[in-house]
């Protein structure tokens, strides 16, 4: 069971583990944006010492909510709970920003998401792709010139018949409506595992975006109708190759459904069939064809949902290992966030923009023609700040590089 802010606060041993793996701290060297701080402040408006929220609305604002300080506490504490929770406080007191509105109207209905994303890429990849551009246009921590052209979204599909095993395959909204290359490419790789794979078309977004803006409260229907399309069937597996995705349906969506024993017992039946797109090809690679030979050098980096949330780094790696001729190398804190963050770099495009920066130079530290990732979030960062850098590697997700190996 989650726990709230106080009783995270309480049991908060100032021990400073955390502070230095703060990506943020990392980059501000400022203990007031600390996680060790955070909660501290947290605490002190609880209690009534710190009367101003002001101050406290501007420190919490300033957080990756990568996890990084919950994989590092000894106490296994999840400061970003303690944030959530105060910012759907805020969010009730004041409201959410026009960008926070955009984003909750996008979203939360299913025809208004597909509709914006047709827009954004119909402008996108007709006219502003294809406009010269010299000067770097912002796009938050982006530059439109270093994004790429935008995929046509993925087709729904129903699970064949021919297969041994059945898979629900919850694509999420970016490899849905962006990156529908990597989608098709997660189909191919289990196809090739021995998995039919089923995509609905009343899917909704997980609600990752809107939960950490503090909006979870706003989450209950799409919840429930992602829980009822999960359990709708009987599936040997539930897969995403979003790991944020995994995460909200995994770990999120119990406290979103509290209290309604109907859909408590839904999910509890299906949680021990989720997992990451990594995790569920790394159990089955033994039923994989052998993968074709190359002859490149292979760096990866770990998306902080995938390793801090769900404690996974070497299932990427020994995916990796599968491909003959590829010569791995370490990225050097790669398990360190790229600095997108969701909409973290919308906010903070200057720290975000440090952060990748010097992402980006790791990578070209090593060398590697191929720069792998297991989340679409991570992929649009790295292909960013790598482009930005003129840094001479092809950044994909992991299925993707499994797919082109088949």
């Amino acid at each position: 069971m989650a726990e709230n802010a106080s009783d995270i606060t309480n049991r908060c041993l100032k021990c400073g583990f955390c502070v230095n793996q703060c990506p943020v701290y990392r980059e501000l060297k400022d203990e007031t944006v600390s996680p060790r701080a955070k909660l501290r402040l947290i605490k002190a408006y609880r209690e009534g010492t710190l009367k101003n929220d002001k101050i406290l609305r501007k420190v919490l604002s300033n957080c990756l909510m990568c996890e990084s300080c919950y994989k590092n506490c000894p106490g296994g504490l999840h400061t970003t709970d303690a944030i959530a929770e105060m910012r759907a406080e805020f969010r009730g007191k004041y409201g959410l920003d026009w960008k926070k509105k955009l984003l909750k109207a996008a979203l939360g209905d299913k025809r208004l998401r597909k509709l914006s994303a047709y827009w954004a890429r119909l402008v996108y990849n007709n006219f502003i792709s294809n406009v010269p551009m010299p000067l770097d246009v912002p796009a938050g921590a982006l530059s439109l010139k270093n994004i790429p052209r935008l995929k046509k979204a993925l087709k729904n599909m129903e699970a064949g018949t021919g297969r041994a095993k059945k898979a629900f395959f919850f694509v999420g909204c970016v490899d849905r409506f962006m990156f529908s290359d990597t989608a098709e490419a997660v189909i191919k790789v289990l196809n090739a595992a021995g998995y039919d794979v089923e995509i609905s078309p009343d899917e909704r977004c997980c609600g990752m975006p809107l939960m950490i803006s503090g909006d979870s409260a706003s989450l209950g229907k799409s919840a429930r109708i992602n829980i009822d399309l999960m359990s709708s069937k009987k599936y040997d597996a539930i897969v995403s190759g979003c790991p944020t995705c995994i995460v909200a349906l995994k770990q999120k969506y119990q406290s979103i459904i509290k209290g309604d024993a109907e859909y408590e017992e839904k999910l509890k039946k299906i949680v021990p069939l989720m997992s990451d797109f990594t995790e569920l090809v790394a159990k089955n690679i033994g039923d994989l064809p052998p993968l074709k030979e190359l002859n490149s050098t292979v760096t990866y980096h770990d998306p902080c949902h995938l390793i801090n949330s769900l404690g996974i780094s070497q299932e990427p790696r020994s995916l990796i290992a599968a491909a003959p001729g590829a010569v791995f190398k370490e990225l050097p804190g790669g398990a360190s966030c790229c600095g997108s963050g969701g909409f973290y770099h919308v906010y903070f495009p200057e720290i975000a923009s440090k952060i990748g920066r010097k992402k980006a130079e790791n990578i070209k530290s090593t060398g590697a023609g191929i720069t792998l990732t297991a989340c679409p979030a991570c992929k649009l960062q790295l292909i960013n700040f790598t482009r930005s850098a003129s840094i001479k590697t092809e950044v994909m997700h992991i299925a993707e590089f499994l797919s082109n190996r088949l």
